[in-house]
Protein backbone atom coordinates (compact mmCIF):
# COMPACT_ATOMS: atom_id res chain seq x y z
CA UNK A 1 0.00 0.00 0.00
CA UNK A 2 2.46 2.20 0.59
CA UNK A 3 4.34 1.93 -2.53
CA UNK A 4 1.30 2.48 -4.31
CA UNK A 5 0.82 5.61 -2.40
CA UNK A 6 4.47 6.89 -3.06
CA UNK A 7 3.91 5.59 -6.76
CA UNK A 8 0.53 8.28 -6.71
CA UNK A 9 2.75 11.25 -5.06
CA UNK A 10 6.10 10.38 -7.41
CA UNK A 11 4.24 10.84 -10.70
CA UNK A 12 2.69 14.10 -10.91
CA UNK A 13 6.00 15.36 -10.33
CA UNK A 14 7.35 12.86 -13.26
CA UNK A 15 4.73 14.68 -15.79
CA UNK A 16 5.26 18.40 -14.76
CA UNK A 17 9.28 17.79 -15.34
CA UNK A 18 8.73 16.81 -18.97
CA UNK A 19 6.78 20.42 -19.86
CA UNK A 20 8.54 22.39 -22.38
CA UNK A 21 9.08 26.18 -21.11
CA UNK A 22 7.14 28.40 -23.35
CA UNK A 23 8.59 32.08 -24.70
CA UNK A 24 9.89 34.13 -27.55
CA UNK A 25 12.75 31.77 -29.20
CA UNK A 26 13.59 34.37 -31.76
CA UNK A 27 16.85 35.40 -31.49
CA UNK A 28 16.25 38.78 -32.85
CA UNK A 29 13.62 39.42 -30.30
CA UNK A 30 13.95 41.63 -27.50
CA UNK A 31 12.38 39.48 -24.81
CA UNK A 32 14.33 36.05 -26.56
CA UNK A 33 14.21 33.34 -23.93
CA UNK A 34 17.10 30.72 -24.87
CA UNK A 35 15.28 28.64 -22.40
CA UNK A 36 12.13 28.67 -24.42
CA UNK A 37 11.53 25.24 -26.14
CA UNK A 38 8.11 26.07 -27.75
CA UNK A 39 7.33 29.77 -28.96
CA UNK A 40 4.38 31.02 -27.29
CA UNK A 41 3.57 34.00 -29.70
CA UNK A 42 5.24 36.62 -27.27
CA UNK A 43 7.89 37.96 -29.27
CA UNK A 44 8.41 41.46 -29.25
CA UNK A 45 10.74 43.28 -31.86
CA UNK A 46 12.58 46.71 -32.08
CA UNK A 47 13.79 48.76 -34.74
CA UNK A 48 17.40 47.85 -34.22
CA UNK A 49 19.01 46.39 -37.42
CA UNK A 50 18.81 47.16 -40.88
CA UNK A 51 15.99 47.94 -43.14
CA UNK A 52 15.45 48.37 -46.82
CA UNK A 53 13.06 50.52 -47.90
CA UNK A 54 10.25 48.33 -50.18
CA UNK A 55 7.14 50.94 -50.30
CA UNK A 56 6.18 54.75 -50.05
CA UNK A 57 2.39 55.70 -49.82
CA UNK A 58 1.64 59.46 -49.64
CA UNK A 59 -2.17 59.91 -48.72
CA UNK A 60 -3.08 63.98 -49.07
CA UNK A 61 -6.02 65.98 -48.65
CA UNK A 62 -6.92 69.86 -49.92
CA UNK A 63 -10.03 71.72 -48.05
CA UNK A 64 -10.75 75.12 -50.03
CA UNK A 65 -12.72 77.56 -47.44
CA UNK A 66 -13.94 81.19 -48.98
CA UNK A 67 -15.26 83.37 -46.37
CA UNK A 68 -16.26 80.38 -43.83
CA UNK A 69 -18.03 78.49 -46.56
CA UNK A 70 -15.97 75.53 -47.94
CA UNK A 71 -15.37 76.01 -51.66
CA UNK A 72 -13.98 72.42 -53.27
CA UNK A 73 -12.25 69.43 -51.11
CA UNK A 74 -9.53 67.46 -52.64
CA UNK A 75 -7.92 64.00 -51.61
CA UNK A 76 -5.51 61.67 -53.27
CA UNK A 77 -2.55 59.34 -52.72
CA UNK A 78 0.79 58.23 -53.92
CA UNK A 79 2.71 55.06 -53.93
CA UNK A 80 5.33 55.30 -56.65
CA UNK A 81 7.98 55.48 -54.30
CA UNK A 82 10.82 54.95 -57.43
CA UNK A 83 9.58 58.11 -58.97
CA UNK A 84 9.93 59.84 -55.79
CA UNK A 85 13.80 59.23 -55.45
CA UNK A 86 13.35 56.68 -52.92
CA UNK A 87 14.56 53.42 -54.56
CA UNK A 88 17.76 51.88 -53.24
CA UNK A 89 17.28 53.79 -49.82
CA UNK A 90 18.47 51.42 -46.48
CA UNK A 91 18.90 52.52 -43.04
CA UNK A 92 20.41 51.04 -39.62
CA UNK A 93 19.21 51.51 -36.37
CA UNK A 94 21.93 51.26 -34.08
CA UNK A 95 21.41 50.95 -30.25
CA UNK A 96 23.92 53.59 -29.40
CA UNK A 97 21.09 56.09 -30.71
CA UNK A 98 22.33 56.60 -33.84
CA UNK A 99 20.90 55.24 -37.34
CA UNK A 100 22.87 55.43 -40.78
CA UNK A 101 21.27 56.03 -43.94
CA UNK A 102 22.39 55.75 -47.52
CA UNK A 103 20.35 57.43 -50.52
CA UNK A 104 19.91 55.89 -54.07
CA UNK A 105 21.44 59.30 -54.97
CA UNK A 106 24.89 58.31 -53.07
CA UNK A 107 23.91 61.00 -50.41
CA UNK A 108 25.05 59.88 -47.01
CA UNK A 109 23.15 60.66 -43.39
CA UNK A 110 23.68 59.73 -40.11
CA UNK A 111 21.33 60.69 -37.18
CA UNK A 112 20.11 60.68 -33.72
CA UNK A 113 17.01 59.36 -33.02
CA UNK A 114 14.84 58.69 -29.51
CA UNK A 115 12.02 56.31 -29.16
CA UNK A 116 9.34 55.62 -26.84
CA UNK A 117 6.64 53.40 -27.03
CA UNK A 118 5.85 52.97 -30.92
CA UNK A 119 7.03 57.19 -31.36
CA UNK A 120 10.51 57.71 -33.30
CA UNK A 121 12.18 61.28 -33.68
CA UNK A 122 15.20 61.50 -35.63
CA UNK A 123 17.25 64.63 -35.30
CA UNK A 124 19.33 65.49 -38.04
CA UNK A 125 22.66 67.31 -37.91
CA UNK A 126 21.73 70.43 -39.13
CA UNK A 127 19.05 70.28 -35.87
CA UNK A 128 15.48 69.35 -38.73
CA UNK A 129 13.44 66.77 -36.30
CA UNK A 130 11.06 64.66 -38.05
CA UNK A 131 8.75 62.82 -35.71
CA UNK A 132 7.51 59.49 -36.57
CA UNK A 133 5.34 56.38 -35.42
CA UNK A 134 6.15 52.96 -36.14
CA UNK A 135 5.22 49.86 -36.45
CA UNK A 136 7.72 46.95 -36.90
CA UNK A 137 7.62 43.57 -36.62
CA UNK A 138 9.98 40.16 -37.08
CA UNK A 139 10.81 41.14 -41.04
CA UNK A 140 9.01 44.90 -41.52
CA UNK A 141 8.89 48.05 -40.41
CA UNK A 142 6.25 51.25 -41.15
CA UNK A 143 7.29 54.80 -40.27
CA UNK A 144 4.48 57.12 -40.47
CA UNK A 145 4.37 61.01 -40.45
CA UNK A 146 1.37 63.09 -40.25
CA UNK A 147 1.57 66.98 -40.91
CA UNK A 148 -0.86 69.81 -41.69
CA UNK A 149 -0.57 73.39 -42.53
CA UNK A 150 -3.10 76.10 -42.94
CA UNK A 151 -2.54 78.97 -45.56
CA UNK A 152 -4.67 82.35 -46.18
CA UNK A 153 -3.24 83.38 -49.42
CA UNK A 154 -5.73 86.12 -49.87
CA UNK A 155 -8.14 87.45 -46.96
CA UNK A 156 -11.31 85.36 -46.78
CA UNK A 157 -9.16 82.07 -49.31
CA UNK A 158 -7.90 79.16 -45.97
CA UNK A 159 -6.41 76.24 -47.66
CA UNK A 160 -6.07 73.49 -45.22
CA UNK A 161 -3.48 71.15 -46.60
CA UNK A 162 -2.75 67.79 -44.52
CA UNK A 163 -1.05 64.64 -45.48
CA UNK A 164 0.14 60.74 -44.13
CA UNK A 165 3.61 60.13 -45.35
CA UNK A 166 4.61 56.71 -44.81
CA UNK A 167 7.86 54.46 -45.63
CA UNK A 168 7.54 50.69 -45.50
CA UNK A 169 11.04 48.88 -44.79
CA UNK A 170 12.21 45.06 -44.93
CA UNK A 171 14.36 43.77 -42.56
CA UNK A 172 18.17 42.35 -43.49
CA UNK A 173 18.97 39.68 -41.37
CA UNK A 174 23.07 39.90 -41.65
Amino acid sequence: MKKLLLILLCLPLLFSSCKKEEGCTDSIATNYNAEAEEEDGSCIFDILGYWTVTGHRLDTSVVVTINGNIDNTLSGSSSDYESAGLGGIWVEFWSNGLAHGIFSDGMIDTVSYTKTENNLILIFPDNNILEFTFIVDKNNLTLSRIGEQIIEYIPGEVYEYSWTNSFFYNRNIQ
